[in-house]
């Protein structure tokens, strides 16, 4: 059996598969105690932030580049204004990232999205203290 090349693995990524992932992870974030109350604060029109965060990972897995940055600045900078953001967030958030997408994607393919998740959970809280460190 041989590797699964980048082209072969993205090519397992479509619109439906990704408009999946993304629509069933946020429903799982916006029934979570700690998750949607930091969400819900920020977030007003649900389903413009779900065509967001569709091409977003469309953009991220290779599938298509329609991404667009949101009007406040890049996630990076979107994610520093977020007073209350803590790293324990981002745990939480890659925990349901990965039961959700386990229910969509044969193993190899969540492993992908896992590695791809842990980037972005690192660019997105770069700004945080260490766990244990108090803010500045």
């Amino acid at each position: 059996m041989h590797a699964t090349t980048k082209n072969e693995r993205y090519a397992q990524f479509d619109d439906e598969s990704i408009r999946a992932l993304v629509h069933g992870f946020y429903g799982r974030v916006q029934e979570h105690p700690e998750l949607a109350p930091v969400f819900d604060a920020r977030i007003k029109e649900w389903p413009i932030h779900l065509e967001r965060m569709v091409s977003f990972w469309k953009t991220v897995l290779g599938v298509e580049r329609v991404y667009t940055q949101h009007p406040l600045g890049g996630p990076p900078q979107v994610h520093q204004a977020i007073g209350e953001l803590e790293r324990a967030h981002f745990k939480t958030w890659l925990g349901l990232w990965e039961e959700n997408a386990s229910t969509l994607f044969t193993p190899p393919l969540v492993e992908h999205l896992m590695l791809r998740a842990q980037h972005m959970a690192r660019v997105l809280s770069g700004h945080l203290p260490e766990e244990g460190t108090a803010r500045a």
